[in-house]
């Protein structure tokens, strides 16, 4: 009977694991203008909501900063993490950028439930 069970728990294993493969993920290129940031709270106030079709609040969002926005985004405060809504993915910073910066954001699907 163990053997059965195990068998069972690692057919569904697999198959939940192919659901989430097969959901996917994506690359966009972004630019974080210096116009559009709102004023939120905590220990970084300002936000910005890059609007990606598709996103869910359920989804995972890797923003990279490319290497010649760096010190802009050292100088506003910049948020290591993002945060995922229905169609968009929200960056966070301490103060408003002085100047727009580049970035990738790979958006990493998760499958629907």
């Amino acid at each position: 009977m163990d053997e059965i069970v195990k068998m069972s728990a690692l057919k569904e294993c697999a198959e939940r694991a192919k659901e989430y493969a097969d959901a996917g993920a994506r690359a966009v290129s972004v630019t974080i203008p210096t116009a559009g940031w709102v004023n939120g709270s905590g220990m970084y106030p300002k936000y910005y909501d890059i609007a990606v079709t598709g996103v869910t609040a359920n989804d995972r969002a890797d923003i990279t900063i490319s290497a010649a926005s760096l010190g802009t985004a050292k100088a506003c405060g910049m948020c290591p993490t993002s945060e995922t809504l229905a169609g968009k993915v929200r960056v966070r910073a301490a103060t408003v950028p002085s100047a727009a910066m580049t970035a990738e954001c790979l958006i990493n699907f998760k499958a629907k439930e």
